[in-house]
């Protein structure tokens, strides 16, 4: 009996065991999981589709909400698949924040706070790429910023492991830019983002997701879907395919330095990660390699080691010729320094780094001019010289040091080198000059195995680097270069610029902060209670619109073109003439800006539409542009107008004012 109510006793508790954990499941199985990329401080795309994506129970509708001042920015509620993955589209978004994303089911909720819009880059590669701030001995002091800097938003992944399947999650989380975070960032990353950040005046956002002696194998996803790609594509690109970004800033090239095929193998793994992330013109800017260190003595091995780069940097040129929207920095005059402490290694990062900021604004943002190095163009005989013509020289060719050109190899049978004479002899060409031979058919310049040459790492040369001194009117180095006299290199053409409209601030409010009660009120038909009370009084105050007389603002009355290219005239500081009518200068400048063509009194005095008006303030906000897309739907996502209004509805001076004081938020 004793036995049988034991039993009993057990059969409960078990059962009771067994529904707990069955309710835990299932509660577990209901919960929100997203990435790690999808996080407090993130930083998404501005002007690309927003994706957004996690699991939950299989099936389930998953409602997702961006939202600023819980203002609603952009909703949609999509279903996930029978594994429980869901992937959100949104709209488009300007540059700027801060927002609130929200995540719901009918069982869980998630939010993400303090996004970002703005510009995106994966930063990757390996070693050089990967080397932390810190780690940069006493050149971290220059780099770190002396307080943060809220609109550049940091994600680090510095793990290397690599896995045979694709993994679904990068580990890491979103770090505000301030000394600390940077300390921990990647030297090169930081450094790039920041020239970046300085010159578009926008959000920008880095993933720097590097492994110290990766090759681009290990990086590049396989030819057939579903075949397994390389182990690091699949933990550090895989994952966040589905994020829209920028483009790759990418340093690697030493682990593939002895392969021969090494353009075609980079030309793959740029082609596929565009195929895999649906963006055949992600842009793709990299980094040559370094001076090479010939022979160093390797610690890791108890040996000698020749780490000859010279050929492969060749190859790595070469893509830029052979694959569109790529660019590349030249960091030959570079080398490591004494004290830095491998010679593969340089610890001083902020000088190329630069640099490949600088390479990203000129050739993706069309931001900067004379921002490429030298590069060989064609040359040819003259007698027993040879004239070499360079593309980018821009304001002239000169050295570093005021002595003749240096690192000048010739030759009249391949492979078989010797010494050229070099000078300068005009803004773009440099003539060789050698009296060894008679008949100049080769040329290489800072070619290390030319200058340096080598059978084994017995009788290579120790710690020897190309001794470089030829740099344009902007000090950029020239890059190296090995040709048959006659060769011709076209030059690139850069004209598929990324477009950066103006950011959207939002202003995060504080209770008890009523601004507008204290701004001088002159007219008598604007009153407190008005929901366009603080808009008129803002913009009145800023000098964008007066009143029509008599102490009154007209709240109601229509507002003319006359009046809205006024205005916009004024923001950008344009004064009216003193003999003309008073809105003479601003048609003028408005038709200068493509905003609007109308010459007419009749034309420019009539009333506006709210479709006119938000016609003409997209295209001005977007810098002329006048893109194929709703105009209304795009300053209501950009916070300029609140509602979708009647296109054809008169616009009145109220309404007017409200998107005018948006603005200049």
């Amino acid at each position: 009996m004793k036995d049988n109510r034991i039993f009993k006793v057990l059969l409960i508790v078990t059962a009771s065991l067994i529904l707990m954990v069955a309710m835990c499941l299932s509660a577990s199985a209901e919960e929100i999981v997203l990435p790690d990329i999808i996080s407090d401080h993130m930083l998404l795309q501005q002007g690309e589709t927003i994706r957004l994506w996690g699991t939950v129970a299989p099936g389930e509708d998953v409602n997702v909400k961006i939202t600023a001042n819980d203002a609603m920015v952009a909703e949609t509620t999509v279903k996930a698949d029978d594994a429980g993955a869901f992937i959100a589209e949104l709209p488009t978004m300007s540059p700027g924040g801060p927002y609130e994303i929200a995540f719901a089911t009918k069982t869980s909720t998630k939010t993400v706070s303090d996004v970002l819009i703005g510009e995106l880059w994966i930063q990757s590669g390996q070693s050089n790429m990967a080397m932390k701030t810190k780690a940069t001995g006493d050149y971290a002091a220059e780099m770190l910023p002396k307080e943060p800097i809220n609109d550049i938003r940091l994600f680090m992944n510095a793990k290397d492991q690599g896995t045979e399947e694709r993994q679904s999650n990068l580990a890491g989380e979103w770090k505000i830019a301030d000394a600390e975070t940077v300390s921990t960032y990647s030297a090169m990353g930081w450094c790039s983002l920041k020239v970046i950040y300085d010159e578009l005046k926008v959000p920008v956002g880095g993933i720097c997701n590097p492994v110290s002696g990766a090759n681009m194998a290990q990086y590049t996803p396989p030819e057939v879907p579903g075949e397994p790609g390389g182990k690091y594509f699949n933990t550090k690109i895989a994952p966040i395919l589905n994020m829209n970004v920028r483009g790759i800033m990418w340093n690697q090239g030493s682990s593939d330095r002895t392969k021969k095929d090494f353009t075609e193998r980079f030309n793959t793994l740029i082609s596929r990660w565009r195929n895999e992330s649906k963006d055949d013109h992600m842009y793709f800017v990299y980094m040559t390699l370094a001076p090479s260190a010939m022979k160093y003595y390797a610690s890791w091995l108890d040996d000698y080691q020749v780490r000859d780069n010279s050929l492969a940097r060749l190859r790595q040129i070469q893509t830029y010729y052979e694959t569109e929207d790529t660019s590349f920095v030249v960091s030959i005059d570079r080398a490591p320094q004494p004290t830095d402490k491998d010679p593969i290694h340089p610890l001083n990062k902020k000088p190329v780094s630069d640099r490949l900021g600088r390479t990203v604004l000129g050739s993706v943002y069309g931001k900067i001019e004379n921002w490429q190095s030298p590069l060989y163009k064609t040359s040819k005989k003259n007698g027993k010289s040879v004239d070499i013509i360079l593309s980018y020289a821009y304001g002239g060719l000169k050295t570093t040091d005021g002595e003749a050109p240096r690192c000048f190899k010739v030759a009249q049978e391949e492979n078989v080198f010797f010494d050229a004479k070099a000078e300068i002899i005009n803004e773009n060409t440099i003539r060789l000059t050698c009296d060894a031979i008679d008949d100049i058919k080769y040329v290489s310049y800072s070619i290390e195995r030319h200058l340096f040459p080598y059978t084994s790492a017995q009788d290579a040369v120790m710690h020897t680097y190309p001794d470089v001194n030829v740099v344009n009117s902007e000090n950029l180095p020239m890059a190296p270069f090995y040709v048959e006299v006659g060769e011709e290199r076209a030059e690139k053409v850069f004209d598929n610029f990324a477009t950066v409209p103006q950011r959207v601030d939002i202003e995060v409010a504080e209770k008890g902060n009523d601004a507008a009660e204290v701004l001088e009120n002159p007219f008598s038909d604007i009153k407190l209670e008005d929901a366009f009370y603080e808009a008129v009084l803002t913009v009145y105050h800023k000098g964008l619109m007066n009143g029509v007389g008599d102490g009154e603002f007209a709240p109601e009355a229509s507002l003319s073109k006359a009046m809205l290219l006024t205005v916009l005239s004024r923001m950008e500081g344009i004064e009216a003439a003193q003999d003309t009518s008073w809105y003479a200068a601003a048609a003028e400048w408005a038709k200068e800006k493509g905003l609007s063509d109308a010459n007419s009194d009749e034309a420019l005095l009539a009333p506006l539409t709210n479709l006119e008006m938000s016609t003409i303030l997209y295209a001005y906000l977007q810098g002329g542009e006048t893109e194929q897309i709703d105009p209304t739907e795009w300053l209501i996502r950009n916070f300029i107008i609140k509602y979708d209004l009647d296109d054809n509805a008169l616009v009145t001076r109220a309404q007017a004012a409200t998107a005018f004081e948006n603005m200049t938020k």
